[in-house]
């Protein structure tokens, strides 16, 4: 029934199907002016779509029970694809890498919880966008793209995770990670993946509050432990944006996290957004590291500006947001 909607509507440029079982087979035939198709958990593990037309230009897939790639088409049929968008879906290394230079066209590539993926290789001169979310098991991420203007890379904090980007696109880390996973090694991982960033404009740090409250105080940045390492300055960023969920920490776990960060990148501008029960007063601890940072010989600040600082009614919310502007 649905091949037969498909081949009858030929003036249809974007079909959805999600939650939809039973179907074994999808044909997109060559007749079809089929622009935009969207496939969520509809397919069985087996199941194919075959494709006879190269109208197509934004392909969406998720699955969380299929491990291959679902297409069948002639050579050439995917080269006006704009936008591939792939979605809790087991594709592995290989079938990526076997499946990316027949996109000629390729201009977004989002990959969403790819389970499987730990090693991406992309060389393509039209691709501009590309987002890596919560892909866990990525280990090596290279890209030579010199159209790219925007990469954005979301995920738990991986200490062995290496991405270099030959581009100057506009790069967003955004990494979540727990307390005790931070030490020097740690912030030394951390910087060694923003080098692999030419042109890296924010970070984005996620302190969960999911540890055992023996190990609130693990935090742990000393540089004499450094050694001979020598990464260079700190990287100069647009943005550094800090997310805390009711972190029960030491004054000297934030002194310790704080010197991290700021050993790794140079911020303009530093926001927190804080998720507390007592947001005042741990606001205030948070401010008053800061302020020492201020003085301290390793962070030249010179001054410290707030202008954009939402703290009205901290005590009848648990949610605040501070933005501040930081002179060097």
């Amino acid at each position: 029934m649905l091949n037969h909607i498909i081949s009858a509507c030929l003036l249809l440029k974007c079909l959805s199907v999600k939650f939809c079982f039973g179907f074994k087979t999808i044909v997109i035939p060559c007749c079809s002016q089929l622009k935009e198709l969207t496939l969520s958990n509809t397919l069985p593990k087996d199941g194919t779509i075959v494709l006879e037309t190269s109208s197509l230009a934004c392909f969406k897939f998720s699955d969380s029970t299929s491990d291959r790639w679902p297409v069948m088409s002639k050579p050439g049929l995917l080269r006006n694809l704009r936008t591939l968008d792939l979605s809790s879906f087991g594709i592995t290394d290989g079938d990526l890498g076997k499946l990316l230079p027949e996109l000629a066209s390729l201009e977004t590539l989002h990959l969403v919880n790819c389970r499987r993926l730990t090693m991406i290789r992309i060389s393509n001169v039209q691709l501009k966008k590309i987002y890596l979310d919560d892909c866990h098991g990525l280990l090596y991420v290279t890209i030579d793209a010199p159209s790219l203007t925007k990469f954005k890379y979301k995920g738990d904090f991986n200490p062995d995770c290496i991405i270099t980007i030959s581009s100057q696109a506009s790069c967003v880390l955004s990494v979540h990670t727990i307390p005790c996973f931070l030490d020097t090694l740690g912030f030394v991982k951390l910087k060694q993946l923003m080098t692999g960033l030419r042109s890296c404009n924010a970070l984005k740090f996620w302190l969960s509050d999911d540890y055992d409250e023996s190990e609130r105080d693990d935090i742990k940045f000393d540089e004499e432990e450094l050694g001979d390492v020598n990464l260079g300055p700190p990287r100069d960023i647009r943005e550094l944006k800090l997310s805390l969920y009711d972190q029960n920490l030491s004054r000297s776990s934030m002194s310790a996290f704080l010197n991290g960060l700021f050993w790794t990148c140079r911020p303009d501008i530093i926001s927190f957004q804080f998720f507390l029960h007592e947001p005042d007063w741990m606001i205030q601890l948070w401010m008053s590291e800061l302020e020492d940072m201020a003085n301290c010989w390793g962070h030249p600040l010179k001054r410290i500006e707030s202008p954009d600082a939402n703290c009205s009614n901290t005590l009848e919310s648990k949610k605040v947001d501070l933005q501040l502007r930081l002179h060097w």
